[in-house]
């Protein structure tokens, strides 16, 4: 970790560059910021009603599993606890998110290559990725599950083999992936293989 302070700042910034670019976008073409998909507004409803004690579900009161991602809307519903404006709430955690994605992408690809070059190239590539700048504005999951999944490959390629980190933690990220994103968790299973 020595030494990556600039890296992570140049990775930081061209995350903030992208993401104020995709929401100047959003206000170009729709005139207002906000989420085109209602899931994000799903996420949102259910998180404060959680936060403010009326169940997990959308109508307060009414408990209904309706969350695809309940790490993401446990983690607006935190937020909820402290502020009220579900866009920003849901932007900043989007932000905060792919900030740890990135920075750990970058440590990744500097552990792998022992190049910071290539690690700031790899974070840049994961942050520009269409993908990725789709899910920065769209107040869904994936930045979340993008720093889960960073977090795991990270570990995993940092511990010793026979290490507490590979034991533990490695599945323990990928469960947090897994619990953001339902489709990841066929990853669990190959992770306690290893």
């Amino acid at each position: 970790l020595k030494g990556s302070f600039f890296p992570a700042l140049i990775v930081l910034l061209v995350l903030l560059w992208a993401f104020a670019k995709c929401l100047n976008a959003q206000l170009r073409v729709a005139g207002t910021l906000g989420f085109a998909m209602d899931d994000a507004w799903i996420h949102v409803a259910v998180a404060r009603n959680f936060a403010t004690g009326n169940g997990w579900g959308v109508v307060p009161g009414k408990v209904l599993s309706v969350s695809t991602s309940p790490t993401w809307t446990l983690l607006l519903s935190v937020f909820f606890l402290f502020f009220s404006n579900p866009l920003k709430i849901t932007l900043f955690c989007s932000f905060a998110c792919m900030a740890v994605a990135s920075v750990l992408c970058y440590l990744l690809a500097f552990r792998l290559t022992e190049s910071r070059v290539l690690g700031i190239l790899a974070s840049i590539l994961l942050i520009m990725g269409p993908i990725s700048l789709w899910g920065l504005a769209s107040g869904l999951e994936l930045p979340l599950s993008l720093a889960a999944m960073m977090l795991s490959l990270y570990l995993y390629y940092e511990a010793a083999p026979s290490s507490r980190v590979r034991t533990f933690a490695v599945p323990a990220a990928i469960t947090l992936a897994a619990v953001s994103r339902p489709e990841l968790f066929v990853l669990i299973p190959l992770a306690l293989i290893d």
